[in-house]
């Protein structure tokens, strides 16, 4: 566990040029590069592309490997650790507060903000063919898009691939086809209910 004295805040106007809605990385972190432990006044969310290693979120540490994705709220700590000297290449958006904000108010309501769960309910497993849609939903911003059109369309596009699956950890003894059945149903039951 961490103590607040070894953790580095991070602003966002410090990562972000001005004229931009996002921050947008790829690093290949090594163990001797890894970043400190570390906190923000903005959100983030990261996916990891190759290699393994562990993830400290919240207190709870997860193991992780190409297909982990994480949303981060700021004030979150969290830090890494690589499984070897190949170290892991990770993509991390980093955005505003009140761009999510915005997303939850107009389209997710309070159950679809992922920032306001606790943390251990904030990481996700994904298939690969997953990850190439995550993939394709973030080409925009990796070519350089960094207007707020082209983040939230990613966070929605990001928003949309996740909201029916189970978070790491949530029903991993159910297949995932199962638990993705039992959302679709649960959401067309909720949908004939209302008049």
């Amino acid at each position: 566990m961490m103590s607040q004295s070894d953790v580095t805040r991070i602003r966002f106007a410090s990562v972000c040029p001005p004229a931009a809605a996002c921050h947008v990385a790829v690093r290949r972190y090594a163990p001797e590069t890894l970043p400190p432990p570390h906190t923000h006044d903005f959100a983030e969310v990261f996916w990891i592309e190759q290699g393994t290693g562990l993830h400290d979120h919240g207190g709870v540490e997860r193991r992780f490997g190409p297909g982990t994705l994480v949303f981060v709220a700021p004030e979150d700590v969290h830090a890494f650790a690589a499984d070897s000297s190949r170290g892991f290449r990770i993509v991390n958006v980093a955005f505003p507060v009140p761009t999510w904000r915005y997303l939850v108010r107009r389209y997710l309501g309070r159950s679809g903000d992922w920032l306001a769960r606790e943390a251990s309910a904030r990481t996700f497993a994904l298939e690969p063919a997953e990850l190439e849609d995550v993939r394709r939903a973030a080409r925009e911003l990796l070519d350089g898009g960094r207007d707020r059109f082209a983040l939230e369309r990613f966070l929605m596009n990001l928003v949309h691939l996740v909201r029916d699956r189970a978070p790491v950890g949530a029903g991993q003894h159910i297949p995932p086809w199962l638990r993705h059945a039992a959302v679709r149903i649960e959401r067309r039951h909720r949908l004939r209910a209302q008049p």
